[in-house]
C-alpha cells in the first residue's frame, strides 16, 4: 500500500471517522508488523502536523472543582 493510501486510513481512523465496520480490522493491522516503518513514519508525519491546544487551566481546574462539588454533595444527601 503507498503511502498516500496509508495516511488517508491511518489519519480518518485517528480522526474517528472510519466505518465500525472496519474500526477492529484497522486497529489490529495498525498494531501488526505488517508495514511497521511505513505506518511509523506516517503517524509520526501526523503527529509532526498537530497544533498543539492553547488550554484554559485556570478553567479547567474551577470545573474540575464545580463538579467535584457537585458529585460530593450529591453523596452526603
Amino acid at each position: 500500500m503507498n503511502l498516500t493510501d496509508l495516511t488517508h486510513i491511518i489519519r480518518d481512523y485517528f480522526d474517528g471517522i472510519t466505518p465500525k465496520s472496519y474500526s477492529e480490522r484497522i486497529k489490529r493491522w495498525l498494531l501488526s508488523e505488517s508495514q511497521k516503518d511505513e505506518k511509523a513514519a506516517v503517524m509520526k508525519q501526523i503527529w509532526d502536523g498537530l497544533a498543539p491546544e492553547e488550554v484554559d487551566v485556570a478553567g479547567a481546574l474551577r470545573t474540575f472543582r464545580e463538579n467535584r462539588h457537585e458529585y460530593e454533595w450529591g453523596l452526603h444527601r
